[in-house]
């Protein structure tokens, strides 16, 4: 099975319909079964659809979202783009996380080629549940796949490790407001937790090996925050240390949303495997500093080979 995962930054982009094409082309051309979509924004007042259940645009919606999918959401004109280029049977589900930049549902989304047995919401903070118009308000979205190699497959967007607003003088470049009250200044830490549980819950109840994939917001090189956090119950292996095959290594190399004073090359979206699975090649591709960049995030395709149990 192969994977991509992706920060599409949805419609913040220059060329954002061109693009949507070149990721498709992309997606078809190299035999990608599964995507993991994050930033999977629509315009808040843009048409609804009407019968975003049914089979239309060359794609099978699955799910029930809290928000109700418009005509302009990025990963539905995307099933539209990998129709045209022939995959016209691609299963795809979508939620929204949260109000982005006051003009967009922000959310998360899953494609698959393989039929979509059913879908999860995963929320990463109970908090801020009733808090739309707040960043902090995250959510991942679970789905079990029942193909050839069964599997859940989780594409996740976390929060950074601290909390932006405790340390007011750096500008992310989007409303982050004040420091919740009764906050201890993290955010990363409590999101994990969360969702590291569900996924542990997926994986009793199904028997079946979990996949997570996405922008989680900490960089692996930093010490005592969020990848060694990840890392640090031995639950799950990193497909870039893991694979045989590995080419690149960063997915951000400048200053992006929410990483605003960044001057290095980061290494912050991932794709953690199980046990009963594992990555044979971990592939940067989309690179975020070249021409054939589609978003401000590079994306990663990994090839996963499920494992005897």
């Amino acid at each position: 099975m192969k994977l991509l995962t992706l920060n599409v930054h949805a419609w913040l982009e220059v060329a954002q319909i061109p693009k949507i094409y070149a990721l498709a082309h992309e997606i078809v051309q190299r035999d990608v079964d599964v995507v993991c979509l994050q930033e999977v924004n629509q315009f808040i007042e843009s048409p609804i659809v009407d019968d975003v259940a049914g089979v239309a645009d060359g794609g099978l919606f699955v799910g029930d979202p809290q928000r109700p999918v418009r005509v302009d959401n990025y990963a539905r004109i995307l099933v539209e783009a990998l129709a045209h280029y022939g995959a016209k049977q691609f299963y795809w589900t979508w939620d929204s996380a949260h109000l982005g930049f006051g003009h967009f549902d922000e959310g998360i989304a899953v494609l698959s080629r393989v039929p979509i047995a059913e879908v999860r919401r995963i929320d990463h903070c109970s908090a801020f549940a009733d808090e739309y118009d707040n960043v902090r308000r995250r959510a991942s979205i679970a789905v079990r796949l029942d193909g050839g190699e069964p599997v859940w497959v989780v594409s996740s967007h976390f929060s950074w490790w601290a909390d932006p607003a405790a340390n007011p003088d750096e500008d992310q470049g989007f409303p982050i407001g004040m420091l919740p009250e009764g906050s201890d200044g993290l955010l990363f830490p409590h999101e994990w937790r969360q969702v590291s549980a569900a996924c542990a819950r997926l994986r009793e109840e199904s028997e079946l090996p979990v996949v997570i994939a996405g922008d989680f917001n900490n960089a692996a090189d930093v010490v005592g925050q969020g990848y060694e956090l990840v890392m640090a119950n031995g639950c799950w292996s990193d497909s870039f240390l893991t694979a045989e095959s590995v080419s690149g290594e960063a997915t951000v190399h400048k200053k992006i949303h929410g990483w605003s004073d960044n001057t290095k090359a980061l290494r912050i979206d991932y794709v953690f495997t199980s046990a009963g699975i594992t990555a044979c090649k971990h592939e940067v591709v989309f690179a975020d500093d070249s021409s054939s960049a589609v978003s401000d995030h590079s994306g990663i395709i990994v090839t996963l080979n499920s494992l005897p149990s």
